[in-house]
């Protein structure tokens, strides 16, 4: 055949090649095996209303986790919208604490200040260092540099 049909080695073939592999394997399938054998034990330990009480416990947790993970993805999509309604870049994300909505926006105001804080002082750092001195300043004196910059001959 051509290398074009390479085939996935199967387990068995993986594991006998290589005993390291085949000893990590069966580390994991140990563990599996006896957190599986452990709960098996204590629902058969539990009667029947325990055993639901449990399951519906676990379901009641489950339920939780999944809707404290979609608050969360909610709080952060209402964040990105905020920084994009308020012209900030989206990157700043990553500095919006989005637990709660009262936090998320404490930090997102912070995160706003600093922002804008840090552009003004690149402005103003930018201006003082390229500010033309002395009387060559007023409108006349630009506009005598365009026309020599663009060749046209001053008026006599």
């Amino acid at each position: 055949g051509d290398s074009t049909d390479l085939k996935p080695a199967d387990l068995n073939t993986m594991l006998a090649g290589d005993k390291t592999l085949q000893s990590q394997f069966d580390q994991l399938v140990g563990k599996a095996l006896t957190t599986a054998r452990g709960k098996w034990e204590r629902e058969q330990s539990m009667t029947a209303e325990q055993l639901m009480q449990a399951r519906t416990s676990e379901q009641a947790q489950a339920l939780a986790e999944r809707e404290q993970a979609l608050a969360a993805r909610e709080l952060r999509a209402e964040a990105m919208s905020l920084l994009s309604q308020r012209q900030l870049p989206t990157e700043l994300i990553e500095c919006v604490q989005t637990s709660d909505p009262a936090t998320m926006n404490q930090s997102l105001q912070s995160a706003e200040k600093a922002f804008r804080q840090a552009v003004q002082q690149g402005i103003e750092s930018r201006m003082a260092g390229s500010a033309p001195k002395g009387a060559g300043n007023s409108p006349s004196s630009h506009l005598t540099g365009f026309r020599a910059a663009a060749g046209i001959k001053p008026k006599a």
